[in-house]
C-alpha cells in the first residue's frame, strides 16, 4: 500500500509518547493510542458529509439523514475504530468532493458577482491536494478525476467551473503524489502492481 497509513500509525506512537500514554514503558503503544486517528478521521468525514449534504440539498433534514446513514454502514462504523487504509481514504474523499463542490459554488457566484475572483480555482486546487492526500493510502482515488470529468460532461455548470486550465494542475498534483509509492515499487519489484493484478484476476 502507499506509505500514508504507516505515516499516520507512526505519527499516533509519537504522540502518544509526547503525552505519556505509549504503554507500559517497553516503549509499546496502547492499541487505542494507534487507533485514535482512525476515530478523528470518522469523525471528520462525519462532519464533511454533514456540511457536503447541507450545501447540496439546502436541507438540513436531509443532512442529518446523511450523517445517520453514513453511521449506520459497518464498514464506515468499523472503519472509524479501525486504523486501516479505509477511514483516512474516506476523509479525503469526502473533503475532495466537498472542495470540488465549492468550486462549482464559487464559479456560480462568480458569474453572478465577480467574474475576476479566483475563489474556484483554490477550490479545484484545495480538491487536488485532498485528493493527493488520498491517494498516499489508497489508489483508488484516481476514479475522483474521472467522476469530475463525467460530472462535468452531463452538467452545464460543473463543465464552466471545471472547464480551466487549473483542473489539470489539480490532477497532475493528485498523480505527484504518487511517486513515493511509484519509487519504492521500482525498488521492490512492483509489488503493488502484482497485488492489484492479482486482486483483478490477472
Amino acid at each position: 500500500k502507499p506509505p500514508g497509513i504507516a505515516w499516520v500509525i507512526w505519527a499516533a506512537v509519537r504522540i502518544g509518547a509526547m503525552l505519556g500514554i505509549n504503554g507500559d514503558g517497553s516503549g509499546a503503544a496502547l492499541m487505542p493510542v494507534v487507533r485514535m486517528p482512525a476515530v478523528l478521521f470518522g469523525f471528520l468525514s462525519g462532519l464533511i458529509s454533514l456540511f457536503l449534504a447541507r450545501r447540496i440539498f439546502r436541507d438540513d433534514r436531509a443532512a442529518l439523514a446523511v450523517i445517520v446513514l453514513s453511521a449506520a454502514v459497518p464498514m464506515f462504523a468499523v472503519g472509524s475504530l479501525l486504523i486501516t487504509i479505509d477511514s483516512p481514504m474516506y476523509l479525503c474523499w469526502g473533503a475532495s468532493v466537498f472542495c470540488l463542490w465549492k468550486a462549482v459554488e464559487a464559479r456560480k457566484s462568480a458569474v453572478a458577482h465577480d467574474p475576476t475572483s479566483s475563489r474556484s480555482t483554490f477550490w479545484i486546487y484545495l480538491a487536488g491536494v485532498a485528493c493527493a492526500c488520498g491517494m498516499l493510502f489508497k489508489p483508488v482515488l484516481i476514479a475522483l478525476p474521472l467522476c469530475a470529468w463525467v460530472a462535468a460532461i452531463a452538467d452545464p455548470e460543473i463543465r464552466r467551473a471545471f472547464k480551466t486550465w487549473h483542473s489539470l494542475g489539480a490532477v497532475l498534483i493528485v498523480s505527484l503524489s504518487q511517486v513515493p509509492t511509484v519509487i519504492w515499487n521500482s525498488q521492490h519489484g512492483w509489488v503493488t502492481f502484482r497485488h492489484i493484478a492479482t486482486q483483478g484476476g490477472l
